[in-house]
């Protein structure tokens, strides 16, 4: 059985996706675990800040555009899913010690 994203406003189907099989998700998340172990857990903490750091620049940069897929595809109102925008790359600017990105490993 596929899964299908609808507007929540006129239930209008806005993309379909393949099931997935519980074998495809485990090789998945499978995947997902050994790059972290291999590449990005060893990467130093100051690289690993930079590239959530750019993340969250990207979506702030594109925050019309993400804020668009939230109110089209979660039915928020527009100041709500611009807000979500806001929040999420607001936690990626957080390191975890709690302290933004900006005040601590990137300071040069």
């Amino acid at each position: 059985m596929s899964y299908q994203c609808r507007n929540p406003f006129n239930g209008k189907v806005l993309k379909t996706y393949d099931d997935l099989s519980d074998q495809a998700l485990e090789s998945a998340v499978c995947r997902a675990e050994q790059v972290y172990e291999v590449a990005w857990s060893k990467e130093p903490m100051r690289q690993r800040a930079a590239v959530l750091k750019q993340a969250a620049a990207i979506m702030r940069g594109k925050s019309d555009q993400l804020a668009q897929y939230v109110t089209l595809e979660m039915g928020k109102l527009w100041n709500e899913a611009k807000g979500e925008v806001e929040l999420s790359a607001d936690i990626l600017d957080i390191n975890l010690h709690g302290l933004p990105l900006r005040a601590c490993c990137l300071a040069t």
